[in-house]
């Protein structure tokens, strides 16, 4: 009676600990993304990330990029770093500004 309890037990904890260790990472991107500087990074879109690529430098005010093209340059960076992840958009078209916080403070 000890002994499958005790095998219960073990097995409900190694249950437990891989769904948290293993689960998916979910990347939510906004639909309106502001950089301070003229490149587009992950870090623009994820401030938290480890790694910091450049997706595209900003030669106007804006981009405006559909979900779908996002998605494809996203998860070709992001395979590169993570194994599981999804991403969840906020919108169909994402839209990213370049707002130089310095020019915008003299104004």
């Amino acid at each position: 009676m000890l002994n499958r309890f005790s095998i219960i037990f073990i097995l409900t904890i190694f249950c437990l600990i891989s769904s948290f260790g293993f689960s998916k990472i979910i990347f939510n991107v906004p639909k309106e993304i502001f950089s301070e500087d003229r490149t587009f990074s992950l870090k623009d879109l994820f401030e938290d990330i480890d790694y910091d690529r450049s997706i595209r430098y900003i030669t106007g005010d804006s981009i405006t990029y559909t979900k779908e093209e996002l998605a494809k340059i996203l998860n070709g960076l992001l395979n590169s770093y993570y194994n599981d992840f999804e991403l969840s958009f906020e919108s169909e078209q994402i839209r990213i500004i370049y707002n130089n916080t310095q020019t915008n403070n003299k104004k």
